[in-house]
């Protein structure tokens, strides 16, 4: 039920740290305990070919078994939110940066999750985005969620616990 941002210079490992709380990367030594229900928005996005984001969306409604109905209404209120522009029925290789990420934040949020996971989730959005993402993020902690985001060097404070990252070691900021 927390928004913990962990900051830190470019290459110190803020995408590893989410990797590997994520469960995608082995840690080098220990173990880490994973949620049963998590979302992942990467740093970087390889939209697949010719899909729009209403296709995507729907397809990562299926897969977090959300009604055809109830996954095109979230998809729509996120997709208003957020400001997606020109709109869903857009192919998202065709889309600018900012819509993407808005497309790949949306599909993180449209199903209740244990753990949210985000790298630089607001990295490449406008300032009115960014501030919808956030108020996203509240409101999932707020019903229960774990957030977990990447945020780079010098971001204002975007979370209840703010934590640096240098030299392997995490620190409270």
């Amino acid at each position: 039920g927390q928004v913990v941002a962990v900051s830190g210079l470019n290459g110190c490992g803020k995408s590893t740290l989410l990797s590997v709380a994520a469960g995608l990367t082995a840690p080098s030594y220990g173990e880490v305990r994973r949620a049963r229900r998590t979302a992942l928005v990467p740093d970087r996005f390889t939209p697949p070919e010719r899909m729009t984001g209403r296709e995507y969306l729907r397809h990562h409604a299926r897969m977090r078994r959300l009604g055809p109905a109830a996954g095109r209404r979230r998809a729509e209120e996120l997709a208003e939110r957020l400001g997606l522009r020109p709109g869903l029925d857009v192919e998202l290789r065709r889309l600018s940066q900012g819509n993407a990420r808005k497309v790949q934040v949306a599909q993180a949020l449209l199903a209740p999750v244990d753990v949210l996971f985000l790298d630089e989730p607001t990295g490449v959005l406008d300032a009115p985005a960014a501030c919808a993402v956030d108020r996203l993020l509240e409101e999932a902690a707020a019903q229960g969620t774990a957030v977990l985001r990447a945020d780079p060097a010098g971001t204002p404070g975007r979370g209840h616990r703010r934590l640096g990252l240098a030299d392997g070691v995490v620190h409270e900021a």
